[in-house]
């Protein structure tokens, strides 16, 4: 008996979703898992990155933040951009400083110290927040998220961090995702948006729910952009940590997954 491997996943989620909507784009897309090392030998060949942006859940800032320091210091590329999933509450205050040079904003969730979303970005790039487009939690839809323009060498960007609690309802997540997904196409700019959304892109096609959710990425002209397993165990891979990218102009963009001990690189 043949056992799928991630591999198998990745070509089922490109060939069977993403390809026929931006074949050109998901084409082009360079992605794959490599060590710190092999990540620094691939970005030094990197002359014309516009924007970086760098993602990881880390399942309590304040539990971990000194592994996420230690794994920062091994790459050799200052991003422009840190998001970081499921932060947690506790003592959150403490690390608006844990990065010099940046500035931190953070959603906590009202009702719980798990969840939350916290953004980095470089403090020598003009930035703001866009309360515009933020969704609203209620009780059929527990989410944290955190919305900004970022302009970088007279670019300007929109950036979202999202963290979708799993017990939430994905047909109320998709109807409030639709409706700030249709006010950023308006505004004609890039888009990057990263987070845990607890959403398996890979049983798109066996989930109807989840089919429909990455219909309207795609319906607003939002690639997901992530397209191999970051939760990765013993018994199971999922695509549950998305990226999205909506290009409003030409640009070259680096993003970055983070998995325990591998990175995944995707260029765009």
């Amino acid at each position: 008996m043949k056992m799928a491997s991630a591999s198998d996943d990745c070509n089922i989620f490109c060939n069977d979703s993403v390809e026929p909507y931006y074949y050109d784009t998901s084409s082009e897309l360079n992605f794959g898992y490599y060590t710190s090392d092999t990540f620094n030998l691939k970005i030094a060949k990197k002359s014309s990155i516009e924007l970086s942006l760098f993602h990881m859940n880390i399942r309590s800032l304040n539990k971990n933040s000194d592994k996420l320091q230690e794994l920062i210091s091994t790459i050799d590329h200052d991003f422009d951009v840190i998001v970081l999933s499921e932060i947690w509450s506790y003592s959150i205050s403490l690390f608006t400083n844990l990065f010099p040079g940046y500035c931190f904003y953070y959603d906590l969730p009202c009702d719980s110290n798990v969840g939350g979303i916290g953004i980095y970005v470089r403090s020598t790039l003009s930035h703001c927040i866009l309360d515009a487009f933020k969704i609203y939690r209620d009780s059929n839809n527990q989410v944290e998220n955190i919305w900004m323009e970022v302009i970088k060498d007279c670019r300007k960007y929109i950036i979202g961090g999202i963290y979708r609690h799993p017990s939430s309802n994905i047909n109320k997540f998709t109807e409030k995702m639709d409706n700030t997904l249709a006010l950023i196409s308006k505004q004609k700019l890039s888009c990057l948006i990263a987070g845990d959304i607890n959403i398996d892109l890979k049983n798109f096609h066996i989930h109807l729910d989840t089919k429909a959710y990455l219909d309207t990425l795609i319906l607003n002209n939002f690639l997901p952009v992530v397209a191999m397993p970051t939760r990765i165990t013993e018994r199971s891979a999922t695509i549950i940590d998305h990226i999205y990218y909506s290009n409003g102009t030409k640009t070259k963009v680096m993003l970055l997954v983070t998995l325990p001990i591998i990175f995944q690189i995707l260029y765009c």
